[in-house]
Formats: structure tokens, sequence, C-alpha cells
């Protein structure tokens, strides 16, 4: 008897401890953090960058920095060089098998713009960036474009920024040529890219 009472005050003990809710795994576990609580310069803003030798990664994180937003880093399907002669001959033996982006689409839920880059290969802002992007609808969102690239052709951003779905792209994107690749510090760089976009707001 004593035993079935301890064991009925127990369980009401036990039922008025309170527990913390069950976590529920966020619709888009590539945001760093929610946009709404941290509007920068540009408000809300989201970098998509493809980086293969770390230069475009480097400009990105900059970008990131200073508009205040998150960044998402895609990467490959397969294991990659990270030297850009390797990775031309690594590119030459795959023309028949295209690389793509293991990455998920990014929920672009609740952010005012977008900024996308990549670096240039063969004249074009590369593929598997491209093939990407190519299945993301930016409806209603302003997308700024970026790359990377030691010629920086323009028709390599113009189609780049004609691919984006329905992206209301901001005139001012660039691809950042030989500046870029003679050193590594480019903060005074993207500032100044930066407060020029801001007038084509």
């Amino acid at each position: 008897m004593k035993k079935a009472l301890w064991m009925i005050l127990l369980a009401a003990i036990v039922a008025l401890i309170p527990f913390p809710a069950p976590t529920v795994a966020s619709p888009n576990p590539l945001r760093v953090k929610d946009p709404a609580n941290n509007p920068g310069p540009f408000g809300r803003a989201l970098v998509i960058c493809y980086s293969q030798t770390g230069i475009t990664e480097n400009l990105a994180e900059i970008i990131r920095a200073k508009v205040n937003g998150d960044l998402i880093n895609l990467e490959v399907n397969v294991d990659m060089p990270r030297e850009e002669k390797a990775i031309i001959q690594e590119m030459e033996k795959r023309q028949d098998e295209p690389l793509t982006i293991k990455n998920p689409p990014p929920n672009l839920d609740g952010y005012d713009v977008i900024f996308v880059g990549g670096p240039v290969w063969y004249g074009e802002i590369a593929q598997p960036l491209a093939s990407f992007l190519a299945n993301i609808d930016f409806q209603g969102k302003k997308v700024v474009v970026f790359g990377t690239s030691g010629s920086a052709p323009r028709e390599a951003y113009a189609h780049l920024a004609q691919s984006l779905k329905n992206a209301q792209v901001v005139p001012g994107g660039r691809i950042f040529g030989r500046e870029v690749l003679a050193n590594n510090d480019h903060d005074e760089l993207v500032s100044a890219w930066l407060t020029t976009i801001k007038t084509n707001f």
C-alpha cells in the first residue's frame, strides 16, 4: 500500500516538472541566423557563393560581413583540387560528367537581397553554380551578381544575370579581375563597390 502511494506521489511530482518542448528542425538548415532580427545596410541579406580555389569565398566573406548577412558556401558533389591548373585539368577530364552542387536549394524567405557569386571558367560563370541557380526562383528578390576572373569578361556577368529566374537584378554587379587575384586584402575594394551598389537600390 505504501509502495503504491509512493508511486502515485512520484508520478505527480514528475508531472509538475517543466520539461522543454521538443526541438523542431529548421526548414532551412543553411540559414546562419534569423534575418528578420539582423538587418544590415541592405536590409536582410544572403550571400550565395561557389568557390573552388578560395578566392571568391574570401570575397564573399568580406561582403557578408559588410552587409551583416548570412553566407552559404556551395560545394560540388566530388572532391576537387584547390589549385587553378589542377582544376582545369580535372574539368577537362569531366567534360562528359558535369559537376553538380550537393547543397539543397536555399530558402530565400525573409531575405531582401541576395548576393550571388562564383568564379569564371572558360569565359562563363562556373558551370556548377550556373546549373544550381537555374533551378531557383528568385521571384520578388533583388539580386546582386559578383564573380572573380583573371580577365573579367563582361559576357560572363551578363549571362549569369540573365539566367536568374524572375530576379530583380540590381545594376552595378561586378566580375572582379586581376585586382582581386593579386592580393588578399579586398576590404577597401569591396567597400567602394558596395557604396556604388547601394545607390541603385
